[in-house]
């Protein structure tokens, strides 16, 4: 039936609960940075955060722009007069990240069927709007990076779904055909994009697009019933 199993992330395999405005995270980063010569206090290091952010984003003269957020952290530790090895600003990425979660979660009956799609030798790879430096960790600490032959990620491309030059990078390999091909997502702007991209898709309908058009989806399931998806789209 299809060969290869494109996947959302975050809300269609697992949740992560995030909260970058709380105090203790940027007093906890600040004294991380402070280890290194890069010296601020808490306040200030979130407004040059955010500033910097914003300055990336504004650079890339995309529709959809995205930014690697290991820049971020890099600039922060030049800022301060601190020459950093990349190696640096991935650590301090990693442990923002670690300081802003809440919650990490992989959706019951994920697992069963990833194992499932390698079971049948089939190509399965992660499309997703994401932080390369946190969604790989995370995908590990889930237990379901395994799964995967390869991961496009928006930080890694420098744009953003449903950009269709996002899908044009992520299709590119050597022999990968979009009839052989089938996107699935709980995000229906995926869903729409994927269409418009030529490619199949299913849609793990959540009740959260009250006015999705239901003719733009090859397959729906309502609810995240993992089961039901390998019964629509695995023959």
């Amino acid at each position: 039936m299809y060969k290869n199993y494109y996947f959302d992330l975050y809300e269609t395999l697992m949740t992560v609960d995030t909260n970058e405005e709380a105090d203790i995270v940027w007093e906890k980063m600040a004294l991380y940075f402070g280890y290194y010569g890069a010296n601020y206090d808490a306040y200030e290091l979130q407004g040059r955060y955010q500033k910097i952010v914003t300055k990336l984003l504004n650079s890339n003269q995309g529709n959809y722009p995205e930014i690697d957020i290991e820049d971020v952290f890099y600039k922060l530790f030049r800022d301060k007069d601190v020459k950093p090895k990349k190696k640096m600003a991935k650590d301090a990425a990693k442990v923002f990240r670690m300081l802003t979660t809440n919650s990490l979660d992989v959706y019951e009956g994920v697992i069963d069927m990833l194992m499932a799609l390698k079971n049948l030798k089939k190509n399965v790879f992660i499309l997703a709007n994401a932080q390369n430096t946190y969604a790989l960790y995370e995908l590990r600490k889930g237990g379901i990076r395994k799964y995967f032959d390869e991961f496009f990620f928006s930080s890694d491309i420098g744009m953003l779904k449903p950009d269709s030059n996002f899908y044009e990078t992520a299709f590119a390999g050597e022999g990968v055909k979009k009839k052989e091909s089938i996107i699935i997502s709980s995000n229906y702007t995926d869903i729409v994009s994927s269409k418009s991209f030529g490619v199949d898709t299913l849609f793990i309908n959540t009740n959260e697009d009250e006015d999705y058009d239901p003719a733009v989806c090859t397959y729906e399931v309502n609810g995240r019933d993992y089961a039901k998806i390998i019964n629509l789209i695995v023959k």
